[in-house]
């Protein structure tokens, strides 16, 4: 009820023009309400009292200001004429006396003008204006953003729980816009696959345990399966050992038309029983270094220094006879 008297401004007589001059020449962007008090306050006629039913101005403290007596004794004139409204104890009381105001904060002004506001509840500290302290007002403030600052979080919380489901349901429909490359559900189905193949194994896992011949015949397959790995494995063997002979016997033929260029031109033509004779002492060279010779293996295929070698050694024991 005392609240716009509360937030009002007070203007000494001694600086009224000045205030009134700068209020009129500002844009002040809010409402302001200021009262002009003189340099002399008349006493303040107190307002009729019930026995035992206090008014709202006797519930109300002044503070004393020795500077400005004038100021204190303006405010106390002003709540005996604007508090003059009695406590009542109850509504009985309420409805008989002409000003009065309830606990609960409903108001009447005269016998026919009522008010109630309820817009703040009348013990939210919140609103508070009076007092000399506000610790109280500032602990309410305080206590009002940690519940803003919780709601706040709670609903930081809820909008990364939706940004979170969008993008699922994102990630879903395009994952469904996809599905338009295939023609049928089977092909998806990866799990009923694996069933069957899974059916299948242990199908032909239960045929082989209730079968003797089935089991006989997979591990005769087994074994036929090994013995072709080793036959290709011998296979593979053979076919190298005849690309080195094959090549070995080209490296003898070039040998020995080296040979033939070589003693053609000398000038000297060979009877076919010199020819046989030097044909024999060569394979006989060439026989016994396979068998002791660098390779120490008369069966491995004879290599290009072979041959150059059981020539050198031909030659050197002609030259000594």
């Amino acid at each position: 009820m005392l609240r716009g008297f509360a937030l009002s401004l007070l203007v000494p007589a001694a600086h009224y023009d000045a205030v009134s001059a700068w209020v009129d020449r500002e844009h002040l962007g809010l409402r302001l309400v200021y009262h002009r008090v003189p340099e002399r306050v008349a006493a303040a006629r107190p307002a009729p009292r019930e026995d035992g039913v206090p008014l709202l101005a006797d519930l109300l403290d002044v503070r004393r200001l020795d500077d400005a007596p004038t100021l204190t004794a303006w405010v106390e004139a002003e709540l005996e004429r604007r508090a003059d409204h009695a406590c009542a104890p109850d509504l009985d009381a309420f409805r008989r006396l002409p000003r009065a105001i309830t606990r609960a904060g409903q108001v009447k002004h005269s016998p026919d003008h009522h008010e109630k506001n309820d817009t703040r509840a009348v013990d939210d500290r919140r609103g508070y204006v009076l007092g000399w302290s506000t610790q109280a007002k500032i602990d309410a403030l305080l206590e009002q953003a940690a519940e803003v600052t919780a709601r706040r979080d709670a609903l930081a919380r809820r909008r990364d729980e939706a940004a979170a489901t969008r993008e699922a349901l994102q990630a879903r429909s395009a994952a469904l816009g996809r599905l338009d490359v295939y023609r049928d559900w089977d092909e998806l189905d990866r799990g009923a696959e694996t069933a069957r193949i899974a059916e299948l194994a242990e199908e032909k896992r239960r045929l082989e345990q209730a079968s003797d011949e089935l089991g006989r015949l997979a591990a005769l397959l087994d074994d036929n399966a090994r013995r072709q790995a080793e036959l290709e494995a011998e296979r593979d063997r053979v076919v190298a050992t005849l690309g080195a002979d094959r090549h070995a016997l080209d490296e003898a033929r070039t040998a020995r038309e080296r040979a033939r260029a070589v003693l053609d031109g000398a000038g000297e033509t060979l009877d076919e029983e010199t020819t046989a004779a030097l044909a024999a002492e060569f394979d006989r060279e060439l026989a016994g270094f396979g068998a002791a010779g660098p390779g120490g293996a008369a069966d491995g295929p004879t290599r290009a220094a072979d041959l150059d070698a059981v020539e050198n050694a031909v030659r050197s024991r002609l030259t000594a006879e």
